[in-house]
């Protein structure tokens, strides 16, 4: 099983400022590959709190048609 170390992605987050700190977080899990229900797990928040975060990043990166 691969460890999530934050901290190897803090240049990353640099090229997203427009992004929180959440935002980001909850992006980058999703990016490597957590499912939406885990990552809801790991950040103590509802499934439907993390549907609605991956929109506003969506939004907030221009990624919606």
């Amino acid at each position: 099983m691969t460890v999530f170390d934050p901290t190897q992605f803090a240049a990353l987050r640099k090229v997203f400022p427009e992004l929180t700190d959440a935002q980001f977080e909850t992006a980058i899990l999703f990016a490597v590959g957590f499912p939406r229900k885990e990552i809801a797990g790991l950040r103590v928040v509802s499934l439907s709190c993390i549907e609605h975060t991956l929109n506003i990043v969506k939004k907030n990166l221009a990624l919606l048609a």
